[in-house]
């Protein structure tokens, strides 16, 4: 074990997308709670100042390079966290990307950046981050969604179906999302019973992809939720702050100190603290 590992015995925390807004908050608040952070985005001024405003608050702090929509990226990144640590305890998957409404991107240029980011990334991430969670004490994943990806956005009951069924490999949850793109792309998603919402679309997989986590991996936590529509760069400042939206996906990733082994909700989406239907 590395002098690293050996001295430091918080609780470490992955958050992705937290050089700003929402992961930043998410990233202040586990430091307050006591954990060590590990500011994880692809902007290395940003990171590396948010990580030094931590640090000069008195928290532990540190960036590290992650981009999910590059496989190489993820591979260095999670080998770097593995010789340094050898496991993880919370990883939060908050990176994200949307077309603005503004946005002169044609709807069928917008699926497959969308999808790669926000559902392929994010599972590529969390997939090789599972055994350095599996190597800590209560390991949580927690995902940031949105309501967005409810299922009302599926008007085909057969998609709808699809998407939500409880014995839904993630296999074929990845074949649906290749489906839809493919189907964007083509101008058919419409006719083929897609909702007309890429982040939408991309949302849901996340909370699909949640919940076959969740059943697949009885040993960790695992939790999605939406922190409503905050002001960022995202939304174009408008919404709520980052900071309200913030604290459910802080919540979810300190269940530990919360609840008993066994008592805690896994598989679930949640809103404002509380477990919402999908």
């Amino acid at each position: 074990m590395s002098e690293k590992v050996t001295k430091n015995k918080k609780r470490i925390a992955v958050v992705t997308g937290s050089n700003k807004g929402i992961g930043w908050e998410i990233a202040n608040k586990l430091c307050h709670q006591g954990l060590k952070c590990i500011l994880a985005c692809r902007n290395e001024e940003e990171g590396k100042q948010a990580a030094d405003d931590f640090c000069a608050q008195g928290y532990d702090a540190e960036y590290r390079n992650c981009d999910i929509g590059s496989s190489q990226n993820i591979d260095q990144f999670v080998e770097g966290l593995r010789e340094d640590y050898q496991c993880i305890h919370v990883l939060v998957n908050n990176a994200g990307t949307a077309f603005k409404e503004d946005d002169s991107t044609p709807f069928k240029d917008q699926a497959e950046p969308t999808m790669h980011t926000n559902f392929f990334g994010t599972l590529e991430l969390t997939r090789k981050m599972l055994p350095l969670l599996r190597a800590a004490s209560d390991p949580i994943i927690v995902s940031v969604a949105s309501q967005a990806g409810r299922l009302d956005i599926f008007k085909d009951s057969r998609r709808r179906s699809q998407i939500s069924r409880e014995n839904l490999s993630m296999q074929e949850l990845e074949h649906l999302c290749s489906e839809f793109i493919e189907d964007v792309k083509a101008e058919r998603h419409t006719e083929n019973g897609w909702p007309d919402t890429c982040y939408g679309m991309s949302k849901a997989a996340v909370i699909a992809m949640t919940k076959i986590l969740a059943r697949d991996n009885p040993d960790i936590t695992i939790n999605a939720c939406c922190p409503g529509k905050c002001s960022t760069e995202m939304t174009s400042h408008s919404g709520r702050s980052p900071e309200e939206g913030a604290r459910v996906a802080a919540y979810l990733a300190t269940l530990d100190r919360q609840n008993q082994a066994g008592d805690r909700p896994t598989g679930k989406f949640f809103y404002d603290m509380h477990e919402i239907e999908w």
